[in-house]
């Protein structure tokens, strides 16, 4: 009888296939990842986003912050003012202070690492209090940057004029540039800087307390500082421009001031139908 063969695999052929398989096992997770593989990947993929994200998000703040610094936008603005005739004084929110005269207009704008003013029209007299910002205020072309404490600046009609009470400022100009100390006055016209002028500065500072100081001033100038402070139109005639005024006036009192200018020199005041003043030359003399 016959026997029947046996084709079961012997133990030493299967363990041959698992060898040939395994060779292949790395390649076929790669081609067939498992589905612990898969999640394991989209988190790190998920983590690695969260990075580049926040990454992203830091350096915007960076750049946004760093910009805001460079460019130094204004977060306020304000306008203070004064009517003609009056004065003011304003607290400033930093701790400075400024006075300003007869019909004037600053306007003052807070920034974040700068403290800049624009002095529109009129005068201004401002006491600086020292921070890590620095301090300017520009009138027409000039800037002026505070170094010290009390400065005051005026704008004329075709100028600037800047005194410096205590301290020091520097005036700036289009490529001129001055440092004024102490007692010092510059008046700059179309892009330049007269030479340095010393002031009396008591003189200088009179205004502050109501008071108009003239020493030998023409009184065609004493006539422009009057007008300032009153509504009235004032004339002056050409033969009477040039007499010499000197005294102590007071500011609130214009009128008392224009009569006692025929009691100290040989004028005569005239007044029109429409309330202008004229000034004349009168023959008689001064009593």
């Amino acid at each position: 009888m016959s026997k029947r063969a046996n084709h079961s695999a012997s133990p030493q052929v299967s363990a041959v296939r698992k060898d040939v398989f395994s060779s292949y096992e790395d390649e076929l997770r790669t081609l067939y990842p498992s589905s612990e593989d898969i999640l394991r990947e989209a988190k790190q993929l998920s983590q690695r986003r969260k990075k580049v994200k926040k990454r992203t998000i830091s350096m915007a703040v960076l750049l946004l912050a760093v910009g805001t610094v460079v460019i130094d936008p204004a977060w306020q603005v304000e306008t203070l003012s004064t009517s003609i005739g009056k004065q003011a004084t304003y607290a400033l929110p930093d701790g400075s202070s400024v006075v300003l005269n007869t019909s004037s207009d600053l306007k003052v704008e807070h920034h974040i690492r700068t403290r800049q003013l624009q002095l529109v029209q009129g005068e201004a007299a401002f006491t600086v209090n020292h921070g890590w910002r620095p301090f300017s205020v520009m009138a027409q072309d000039v800037r002026v940057t505070d170094i010290g404490t009390r400065f005051n600046i005026r704008l004329k009609a075709n100028s600037v004029r800047v005194a410096v009470l205590e301290g020091a400022v520097e005036v700036a100009t289009g490529d001129l540039y001055q440092i004024l100390t102490t007692g010092q006055a510059i008046e700059s016209q179309l892009g330049s800087l007269s030479h340095l002028n010393h002031i009396n500065l008591d003189h200088e500072a009179a205004w502050q307390q109501g008071k108009l100081v003239f020493n030998g001033a023409p009184l065609s100038q004493v006539v422009n500082e009057i007008q300032r402070y009153s509504a009235m139109t004032i004339h002056v005639d050409q033969a009477a421009a040039g007499m010499r005024v000197s005294g102590v006036y007071d500011i609130e009192a214009v009128e008392t001031l224009i009569q006692d200018l025929s009691q100290s020199l040989p004028v005569e005041i005239a007044r029109t139908a429409n309330g202008e003043v004229l000034i004349r030359k009168s023959h008689r003399l001064p009593s």
